[in-house]
């Protein structure tokens, strides 16, 4: 059964010219001055040049990294440059490692692992790491979005968390690709009734219905997609929703 090659990419990115705002954190002991200092001038650094081109970003970073081999923060906005890059995801997932490494609990660098997989088709691997972040925000029994404002800017768990929403997005892309349907449906449905991404949320559990032939129920997320303004949705429509 073919499975429609509709737009996999990741909704949520981290700015490659996010601000370190925070300081110390992911940092450790006698690293943690200089990491910290680091972040202060690397933020005033972007401020004043938001032209900068990616590999002389890259440059200052793994500098920093000669000096500060444990600086969290300073792995993690390589790699998502690495990431956006395309063309060096090998290095994104070394760096995202490496964080994982120092912390295994570090949300963030799990799911964005994940993210490498999923790029490079690897859906079942990519599961694993979106479904470790899930466990990694799971306290008691209960799944836990550390949301800044409830838990401050300067909580280790809300500045690295990941919305419980989008992991279970990307499980659900995992699982289209992967062909299993219907536990994609299950996930995208839960997307839907928390009212997330909910263009590509129809429009991918409409094709999912529509590879186990059950074309109406396809029909009817295609034309919820559509009404919010997926493209792909209206090409569907045109294409296997004739009688809508």
């Amino acid at each position: 059964m073919q499975v429609f090659r509709i737009m996999k990419y990741p909704n949520m990115m981290r700015s490659v010219f996010w601000l370190f705002i925070f300081v110390g954190i992911g940092c450790n002991n006698k690293e943690e001055i200089r990491c910290s200092t680091f972040l202060q001038d690397y933020s005033r650094f972007l401020e004043k040049d938001n032209t900068i081109d990616t590999m002389t970003l890259i440059n200052i970073l793994t500098k920093t990294l000669m000096y500060d081999s444990n600086c969290i923060d300073a792995y993690l906005e390589r790699a998502d440059i690495y990431y956006i890059k395309d063309s060096t995801l090998i290095d994104a997932l070394n760096d995202y490692k490496k964080v994982i490494s120092i912390n295994a609990e570090n949300v963030y660098a799990n799911y964005r692992v994940g993210c490498v997989f999923f790029e490079c088709e690897s859906y079942d691997t990519a599961m694993y790491y979106f479904k470790r972040s899930i466990d990694l925000k799971t306290y008691k029994g209960t799944i836990i979005n550390y949301n800044k404002t409830d838990f401050g800017v300067d909580n280790y768990k809300s500045k690295y968390d990941v919305d419980f929403n989008l992991l279970k997005y990307k499980i659900g892309q995992s699982q289209y690709y992967s062909a299993d349907f219907v536990s994609s449906i299950a996930n995208f449905s839960f997307c839907i009734s928390n009212k997330y991404n909910l263009d590509k949320s129809f429009l991918y559990r409409g094709a999912a219905y529509l590879e186990l032939n059950k074309s109406d129920s396809a029909c009817l997320d295609f034309i919820e997609s559509n009404k919010l303004g997926s493209k792909d949705a209206a090409i569907y429509l045109k294409k296997y929703c004739q009688k809508f």
